[in-house]
């Protein structure tokens, strides 16, 4: 029996009041299911951006299990238990100063600031003082040892420098460089002590006062034409903390103003003096230098011994065993002829 062509089935009619209710809950469906998608990738999305500051790639994989499985997290294992924490196939993007092997995050280092002292320099009246050297430095065995970069009073008298711990030390000209025969500066050098570096507050007020002044007569110890000398001023006695002079001449004088108050030393190449000097007076000091080209003195002949001749014998001489026969006869009733070798 053959099978007829197949009729079209009519649905069916609905009951009464059933159709709002069931398009309520296909909307109801619709929106459950949309729902846990938006949910679903919600959950990824946190738990890729999580992963990455947390624990890099192996947070990322934790967080998709416990949205999958709806649990919690499980640990990722430590660098320490020998398991490599780095997913293959993940690239390292946004990782800083990450560890390449464990795939933590190592926050970059805090900037340092470095703690400096801030002051100003005024005179005895109040004013301040502007173009005045301020040198850092540390105390060390041999005095005090200056930074070889200073820095200067602007023209309200302000200066900054960095903090090293030590004292300060002002003066009016530059220090260990060569500055010409003399030496001009208003006001007295000095040092200042500072506070500890660990403190917030770093502003220092000096005052300054005027300089003592050490000057003298240049000589040599004999004739130096053309020859120049170096001199120092050991501030407080301070090797390396000096004014130097260069270009002195024998015959000429030196001059330092702006030296401070106390004992200070002159060096003259080898020779030092000490020097009291008070704050607004002059002290002379004469320096006297050893020419380098000093001329060799002549001996004097007399002082010399004279070398003995060697005795030589004289040219034709007789021998002394051959007297000369004498040709003249004496005279005289003393005298007596030779016999005559005839016999008469």
């Amino acid at each position: 029996m053959s099978a007829g062509p197949r009729r079209r089935i009519e649905p069916l009619t609905p009951p009464p009041d059933r159709f709002d209710s069931v398009f309520r809950e296909a909307t109801a469906r619709r929106y459950h299911r949309a729902a846990a998608a938006v949910g679903i990738t919600g959950v990824f999305l946190a738990g890729i951006f999580g992963g990455l500051a947390m624990g890099g790639p192996s947070g990322v994989r934790d967080s998709i299990v416990a949205a999958v499985n709806g649990g919690t997290p499980t640990a990722s294992p430590s660098p320490s238990d020998g398991v490599s924490t780095q997913a293959s196939g993940v690239p390292n993007h946004g990782r800083k100063h990450g560890d390449k092997a464990s795939g933590t995050v190592t926050a970059p280092p805090e900037p340092v600031t470095s703690p400096y002292l801030r002051g100003e320099v005024l005179n005895a009246a109040g004013s301040p003082v502007s173009g005045l050297y301020v040198y850092t430095g540390v105390t060390a065995a041999e005095g005090f040892v200056p930074n070889a970069s200073p820095a200067r009073t602007n023209g309200s008298g302000w200066y900054q420098v960095p903090c090293t711990g030590g004292p300060l030390l002002i003066t009016s000209w530059r220090l260990n460089v060569n500055l010409g025969p003399s030496a001009t500066g208003g006001y007295a050098a000095r040092f200042v002590d500072t506070p500890s570096c660990a403190k917030t507050e770093h502003h220092l007020v000096t005052r300054v006062e005027e300089g003592a002044v050490v000057q003298g007569d240049v000589h040599t110890d004999v004739a130096c034409p053309g020859t120049t000398f170096p001199l120092w001023l050991w501030i407080g006695g301070d090797r390396l903390a000096s004014v130097r002079l260069s270009g002195i001449e024998g015959g000429s004088r030196y001059r330092i103003s702006g030296a401070p108050e106390g004992t200070s030393i002159v060096g003259a190449r080898g020779v030092t003096h000490a020097v009291d000097l008070r704050s607004g007076e002059t002290e002379e000091q004469d320096v006297t230098y050893t020419c380098p080209d000093r001329p060799t003195t002549t001996p004097d002949p007399t002082m010399t011994p004279e070398p003995s001749p060697t005795p030589t014998e004289p040219t034709g001489s007789p021998s002394p065993t051959e007297p000369t026969p004498s040709t003249s006869t004496p005279t005289g009733s003393g005298a007596t002829s030779s016999p005559d070798p005839s016999g008469h």
